[in-house]
């Protein structure tokens, strides 16, 4: 009787330990396991294994690895590393099933080899491959060593491969061999981005995904995988997304018992994670049934991103269904890389001449915003960037107490269009976004989205200022723009004429930027409106004013 008793208690507590429910999971878990549990995790670093012709030699170096790479993700207090395995069909890895960055001679080849540096990295590439020593090596053994869980990331329909050929995408010239021999296994699309996307309505498509990850779960001793549906969104034709969403379950399904598979050969857990759209409705329309993968108990954790650049939006369905039944954790995404979104196309990221790093305060309240909205941790991507180290050991370093969200100054973004970026268009949430053209006598707005902690009476009483951010385009002498916030008239007349008292108007070459101090007591819970109206302007001038940027700092 007392055996059976602990035999049972030894099954529920396994089933607890990782919160698989019904799913017949593998209920063994090491001392080293125990340390890297998911629900430990709280933040995930990305890193963007790039293309081999720009890999430098101290990834392969231990020394060097542990120096330029596990110090600075430990420094976040990341528990987690998700290392990308390459390009949907070009890795930086021998493969059976997929093609190597060289490894035909191609017109990418060609072009890096005329360059000095890039003919070293060829030099280093050779090597990689006659000692089978590759970054995912060090990476897995080094990182252990640290304590850290390592994920292999698949970009699960990316098109880089497009930026690394000499042609552009209107060229029709992908760097990838296999879509260029198989075209029928390509979405049948001319717009941008889908052109040159595999469509996983075909078998041979699933099958060589799968086939894909499988070779690398075989290879190396990785923790589990990350399956990166935002890197492209576009899984099927066009209008045939939501009828296909079975097929791509049925994938990650192959890949959950895959994992399972190789977990119990290992005796641990390997994970599944997901990286998709923010929001059930967005993931659908891509394919993707994420509520539905969370409630079969497939995935072990979601990441869910707004498409680049995180502002308001929250995974709001992802995070009920997890609460719900307890299968799953759920991390919100910040691009790193893209920096602050002042621009008006979001796809040219870092590269923009009006694209800022994002700051502190600004890091901290978007932090802010996902914690109230309960998820589970935070998913760093392209946070590999060297100029952005020093950023992020301020704001989300394990000594910084980030988790808590104490006093520091904080800035709350309005939702920006660039949620549009490698997504499809019909794809994006009914909101309202910027930037947009303010045309004269028609009033628009746009909402600030503040967490109910901000506006205690604790944390208004703390604050010494509320200043209200905006930034326009195209403002000409003459022209009257005024400003409200909620139900309070800011009175900011811009253009030819002097600003009110306390507000404060900059000009740089065409762009406008207006700050004015808000009254705390303003400042609501949710959604804080800000309404813009054109009063007076001539029909004649060009081009029109638009409304790039609006933000609500709070200054302790």
């Amino acid at each position: 009787m007392l055996k059976s008793i602990l035999a049972v208690l030894i099954a529920l507590s396994g089933m607890v330990a990782y919160g698989m429910g019904s799913r017949d999971r593998l209920k063994v878990q090491t001392t080293e396991d125990a340390a890297m549990h998911i629900a430990k995790w709280r933040v995930i670093m990305n890193w963007d294994g790039g293309p081999v012709y720009d890999m430098p030699a101290w990834m392969t170096e231990p020394g060097e690895f542990r120096t330029k790479a596990i110090d600075r993700f430990r420094a976040i207090g990341a528990a987690v590393v998700t290392y990308g395995m390459g390009c949907t069909d070009l890795v930086n890895y021998d493969s059976k099933y997929s093609e190597c960055f060289g490894q035909y001679d191609d017109e990418y080849s060609r072009e890096v080899l005329k360059n000095e540096n890039k003919r070293k990295d060829k030099e280093h590439c050779d090597q990689m491959m006659r000692e089978q020593r590759f970054p995912l090596t060090v990476l897995v053994e080094e990182g252990h060593k640290a304590g850290l869980v390592v994920l292999a990331s698949f970009r699960m329909n990316d098109t880089h491969d497009l930026y690394y050929s000499s042609k552009t995408p209107d060229d029709g010239v992908p760097l990838a061999r296999f879509k260029r021999e198989h075209p029928e296994l390509l979405i049948k699309d001319d717009q941008g981005w889908t052109k040159y996307c595999l469509d996983f309505a075909h078998a041979a498509v699933r099958e060589r995904r799968y086939n894909q990850i499988t070779e690398v779960v075989d290879r190396w001793l990785v923790d589990g995988v990350e399956l990166d549906y935002m890197r492209n969104g576009f899984f099927f034709a066009r209008g045939k997304e939501r009828e296909n969403a079975a097929l791509m379950t049925d994938l990650v399904m192959r890949l959950r018992e895959m994992l399972d598979e190789h977990g119990r050969k290992r005796g641990k857990q390997l994970y599944l994670v997901v990286h998709t759209p923010m929001t059930q409705e967005v993931s659908l329309d891509c394919g993707l049934d994420v509520e539905g993968w969370i409630r079969q108990g497939l995935v072990d954790a979601v990441v869910a991103d707004e498409g680049c650049t995180p502002f308001s939006v929250t995974p709001s369905d992802f995070v009920r269904a997890a609460r719900e039944t307890g299968k799953c954790r759920v991390f919100s995404t910040i691009d790193i890389g893209l920096g602050l979104p002042e621009r008006t196309e979001p796809e040219k990221g870092c590269n923009s001449p009006v694209s800022q790093a994002w700051t502190p305060a600004q890091l901290r309240s978007w932090a802010m915003t996902q914690r109230e909205a309960g998820v589970d941790g935070l998913n760093i991507f392209n946070g590999h960037y060297g100029r952005t180290d020093l950023l992020l050991t301020n704001v989300f370093g394990p000594t910084k107490n980030w988790w808590d969200f104490t006093a520091k100054d904080k800035t709350f973004v309005a939702q920006n269009a660039s949620f549009c970026a490698n997504m499809p268009r019909k794809a994006v949430p009914k909101i309202e976004m910027l930037p947009k053209n303010i045309e004269p006598a028609k009033e628009q707005w746009i909402d600030v989205f503040v967490p109910a902690a901000m506006t205690s009476p604790p944390e208004k009483a703390a604050l010494r200022a509320t200043v209200l951010r905006l930034i326009f385009r195209n403002i000409l002498p003459g022209d009257q723009l005024d400003v409200r916030f909620g139900d309070l008239a800011l009175g900011c007349c811009i253009g030819g004429t002097p600003p009110p008292a306390g507000v404060q108007v900059s000009k740089s070459g065409n762009r406008t930027e207006v700050t004015v101090t808000v009254d705390v007591a303003k400042i609501a819970a949710g959604a804080n409106r800000i309404t813009v109206q054109l009063q007076r302007r001539d029909p004649a001038k060009s081009p029109p004013v638009i409304w790039n940027y609006a933000e609500l700092q709070f200054r302790y």
